[in-house]
């Protein structure tokens, strides 16, 4: 990157994960500083710097975010299981919520960018329609990767264009690439 762009700093949620691993890979091929941030990873394969925070803890979440004022993009690829699709809902909302609200306050953040894959067209309940579009209905029942979208998109109004959703495209990419 050379002098006249404007520096990009992203900060990988999720880094040590599957998408995340390959998605840190992706920005410094294409000269990014990268921030990985996982809720246990000591270390990442790519030597880049990890923050470790459990995004469900609201006020670790503020001490630990707030002073990471130099982010610009934040790619984000966490979540979290629990018993059925139903309970996923809160939790993996939430933890979206802490990251985005905590890193708004103090960075320069342009954009928030999901990393979502084809359980947000119901692919995780049998057969559904293909070529899927964003622009297509949700599926029926809870599914936290709508419920993030939704979320993003209400807290996004106002904000000049910040935290506008995208990535789904993404996912599937970066996912050929793993085994």
């Amino acid at each position: 990157m050379n002098k006249t762009q404007q520096q990009r700093v992203a900060l990988v949620a999720g880094a040590s994960g599957i998408v995340g691993r390959q998605l840190v890979n992706t920005l410094l091929d294409n000269e990014w500083e990268v921030i990985g941030l996982s809720r246990h990873a000591l270390f990442h394969p790519a030597n880049i710097p990890i923050v470790n925070v459990d995004l469900l803890d609201e006020r670790q979440s503020a001490q630990i975010l707030q002073p990471l004022n130099g982010i610009s993009h934040i790619f984000y690829s966490a979540w979290v299981n629990a018993a059925n699709w139903t309970d996923m809902v809160e939790p993996n909302v939430t933890m979206l919520r802490n990251l985005v609200s905590n890193v708004e306050q103090t960075a320069p953040l342009q954009t928030v960018s999901l990393m979502q894959g084809y359980k947000v067209y119901g692919a995780h309940l049998g057969p559904f329609k293909t070529p899927a579009r964003e622009s297509d209905p949700g599926v029926p029942g809870a599914e936290f990767n709508a419920a993030q979208l939704t979320w993003l998109s209400h807290f996004q109004r106002g904000k000049g264009g910040a935290g506008m959703p995208s990535g789904r495209a993404w996912w599937a990419a970066l996912c050929l690439a793993t085994p």
